[in-house]
């Protein structure tokens, strides 16, 4: 898109557009009826779509009693999350296969059992309340057999319950996050097996309300990665391989239907964390080899706001960001953590130079209810977004030892990594050095052993040498473009006012993300704080105070430096 087509809200991108990959994940994945409606409203508009499903959860607690105990979901406060989490109990079900234990077989697929009870349970309350439906206990029918198929029916080979309880040979394989069971000659993931069970659910729903829907059905061509998984040496290689035959399946079901439907999993990228989101991010690029004018969907429940509406009732949409900013807030190691989508699959569509909306798709979408991220120049605005990040712990080394020796940083950045810590921030002075970690546990053992480190390979020693912090919070301050005096002193001001202490504070030349360390307790009290100071009051009344202000310090220090007073 040049700079005249360009749009500039979410709602722009959805009109522009003639096809929407739209990646259905976590509670949005149980809304079958919502989904159909949704599809068919754009299909009414011209709009062809390729829908990537994730396994179908709830956090409702009327489905709590499915949940097997050992397996139910908690907070950050260990208390047990309501609902019913599919992958949860797939990846409980393979930890007891490969443990081999007595009974192991009997507690899984009892925990089989629980998914297809869910499951159905799930199928039949959309099914109930669904007015769309021409004939509703058929189709209650068909989608209960299909689960049972798919779940419970020993008569069934590829079956869950079937490859739980085969009499062969199974073994379990587990690559990164993926959990895989194989005979001598096949191969199921289990960590997949619920986005595979979505697609059939929804395929099925979708032409029960007389949508033209197909499969994307390329998943068993690469059931071959399976058996190579751990001597891959190019896995890109086999993702460019999904991506080409994706581009053909598109090509070929969009001429000949309305909707494509794939399940969020696939070999290969199945065994990385979000491998949903990347799955949804290849067939949006594989999609805009076939229709350059593809966008992509993330549905929330709100779009992205200047902070969590949850914990800040005056939050605003951000109606635009850059891919950039996109990154900085959704990242998962030093970023804020935003969790719209995997920071992975957010760089496969910022380097193809897709579109993103997201939107809530229970609303009708407007440009204030949809934020849109894409690539283009912003002007100078500010702080727009602030978010929070629970830190574990950050350390502080002191010696003048350590200035001017460039070998220093790097030994700490490969000793921490080699005991499990993940830098975060790292700050310097003339005789100290400053880290935080967003991963890892930093113990008492840890610690002596890093002072040992310390004296033996720089003589460094001492009870002041090296300090601990704990339970802490980064507070970012981000923009798309922050290149405007005054935003660290406002945002120092706000956190003055909210009475909060800094123990260390960054920013980078890019100008779009300030991070403040402070105390977790504080976290609530500086978020309110700066949101009020920079979204709450108005850039013109800020000015006219801040102008005011400054005015009097000014003439403060005129006053002191004045010759009379030198005199005096």
């Amino acid at each position: 898109m040049n700079s005249i087509t360009m749009p500039s809200n979410g709602l722009e991108a959805l009109q522009s557009a003639d096809v929407y990959v739209t990646k259905i994940g976590g509670e949005n994945a149980g809304r079958l009826a919502l989904n159909a409606t949704n599809a068919q409203d754009r299909i009414r508009n011209g709009i062809k779509q390729i829908i990537a499903v994730s396994a179908i959860r709830s956090s409702d607690d009327q489905f709590t009693a499915f949940a097997a105990e050992s397996v139910v979901d908690r907070d950050a406060d260990g208390e047990r999350k309501p609902g019913f989490n599919t992958t949860s109990h797939l990846i409980e079900i393979a930890r007891l296969l490969a443990a081999e234990q007595e009974n192991g077989k009997e507690s899984a697929a009892a925990l089989a059992r629980r998914i297809a009870n869910f499951t159905k349970a799930i199928v039949l309350r959309e099914i109930r309340n669904d007015a769309l439906l021409a004939h509703n206990e058929d189709a209650a029918d068909e989608l209960v057999a299909l689960v049972e198929r798919h779940i419970t029916d020993t008569h069934q080979p590829d079956s869950l319950m079937s490859w739980i309880q085969t009499d062969g040979h199974c073994a379990v394989l587990q690559s990164g996050a993926d959990w895989i069971l194989h005979t001598h000659d096949a191969y199921i993931s289990l960590t997949g097996f619920g986005e595979k069970l979505a697609e059939h659910i929804y395929a099925t729903y979708f032409r029960q309300r007389g949508i033209a829907v197909e499969p994307l059905g390329i998943d068993r061509a690469f059931y071959s990665v399976y058996p190579r998984m751990h001597r891959i040496e190019d896995p890109g290689q086999v993702v460019l391989g999904f991506q080409e035959l994706a581009s053909d399946r598109i090509r070929a079901t969009l001429a000949s239907s309305d909707v494509t439907i794939a399940g969020g999993y696939m070999p290969i990228l199945g065994s990385e964390r979000g491998y949903s989101d990347k799955t949804g991010a290849l067939l949006a690029k594989a999609a805009k080899a076939v229709h350059d004018k593809t966008l992509y969907i993330i549905e929330k429940e709100y779009p992205i706001m200047s902070a969590d509406p949850r914990k800040v009732p005056q939050a605003r949409t951000v109606r635009r960001m850059t891919h950039f900013l996109a990154r900085e807030l959704f990242g998962n190691s030093r970023g804020a953590r935003g969790s719209a989508i995997h920071p992975g699959a957010l760089e496969m569509l910022a380097l193809a130079d897709i579109a993103i909306v997201v939107m809530n798709p229970e609303q009708q979408a407007t440009p204030s209810n949809t934020t849109l991220i894409q690539d283009f120049e912003p002007d100078p605005d500010g702080v727009e977004i602030i978010a929070s990040k629970k830190v574990p712990f950050a350390l502080q080394i002191s010696s003048s030892h350590i200035v001017g020796n460039p070998s220093f940083e790097s030994d700490m950045a490969q000793w921490f990594t080699s005991h499990g810590l993940r830098i975060q921030h790292t700050a310097t002075s003339e005789g100290t050095v400053s880290y935080t970690f967003f991963e890892g546990d930093c113990s008492e053992r840890m610690l002596g052993e890093l002072r040992s480190h310390l004296e033996e390979t720089y003589a460094i020693s001492g009870d002041r040498t090296l300090s601990k912090l704990e339970d802490l919070s980064v507070i970012y301050c981000l923009g798309n473009n922050m290149r405007k005096y005054g935003q660290a002193s406002r945002a120092a001001e706000a956190l003055e006012l909210a009475e909060v202490d800094i123990h260390l504070i960054t920013q980078g030349l890019n100008e779009s993300v300030m991070t403040f360390l402070i105390d977790a307790c504080n976290t609530e009290k500086a978020v309110q704080m700066l949101h009020a100071i920079f979204i709450g009051i108005g850039e013109e009344e800020y000015q006219h105070i801040k102008q005011q202000f400054c005015e009097k310090i000014l003439h403060a220090v005129q006053s002191i430096s004045s010759p009379s007073n030198h005199d005096e």
